[in-house]
């Protein structure tokens, strides 16, 4: 059974019509609406550096309350972004570092990655293509920690 949460109406909606999740919750992160250790596994990709760093440090907290076996989170390294086709929670207010989640306790892995294609339409994103089409910059760097409880 698989949750998927977000603040923003119309990505939950999107969501749904995408039928991806058993079930959708509407949530204001840090707090998860979920019971203590009723989740096998939380996976939280790329939602720290829409956070203030003391609610990333409780969003750590929430996950470990929630989850009996293995939390994985990501973060972008150095990627700043502005709002987002209207969605005031793109922007990112925070930047984080692996030492930060290895304090944690978490295993934590460099990855970089290809995007082939942007999922969405901005000016950030425009100008993110021309750097990498006439400067050559095709990866993202990212960390994604691991934590087995």
């Amino acid at each position: 059974y698989i949750v998927g949460l977000d603040i923003w109406g119309p990505y939950l909606g999107k969501l749904r019509r995408m039928k991806i999740y058993d079930g959708l919750v509407r949530a204001k992160i840090p707090h998860i609406p979920i019971r203590d250790k009723s989740v096998d596994i939380s996976l939280a990709c790329e939602i720290l550096e829409h956070l203030p760093k003391h609610d990333g440090y409780k969003l750590l907290s929430e996950l470990e309350r929630i989850t009996r076996k293995t939390i994985i989170v990501s973060f972008p390294l150095n990627l700043p972004q502005k709002e987002v086709g209207g969605n005031p929670f793109e922007r990112h207010v925070s930047q984080w570092l692996s030492e930060e989640l290895i304090r944690y306790g978490y295993e934590t892995k460099r990855v970089r990655t290809h995007p082939r294609v942007l999922l969405y339409a901005s000016v950030h994103a425009m100008i993110d293509r021309v750097k990498r089409t006439f400067f050559r910059i095709w990866t993202r760097r990212f960390i994604v920690g691991k934590k087995e409880l």
